[in-house]
């Protein structure tokens, strides 16, 4: 999986390019993550979190990312469990 964050200039968000599909919004980044990494639609908790730290600039989207990979569930997807 290739991960690559980039700036449009038509736009004010960081957009993400996963295996060449590119999001235009934080929010299908966040649900696409979640699907590509760990088989499933965010929960509303996580989903919100993870939007509401984008949103803040308190985080970039690879750090979504990182998280879920170092997550005990991405890890049993992984593993096929």
């Amino acid at each position: 999986m290739s991960f690559v964050l980039k700036t449009n200039e038509n736009a004010p968000i960081f957009l993400a390019s996963i295996d060449g599909t590119v999001m235009a919004s934080y929010e299908n980044s966040i649900i696409y993550l979640y699907n590509t990494l760990v088989g499933r639609d965010p929960d509303q908790a996580g989903f919100d979190y993870w939007l509401d730290q984008l949103d803040s600039g308190s985080i970039e989207l690879g750090s979504v990312a990182e998280a879920l990979i170092s997550s005990p569930e991405y890890s049993n997807v992984k593993e096929g469990i």
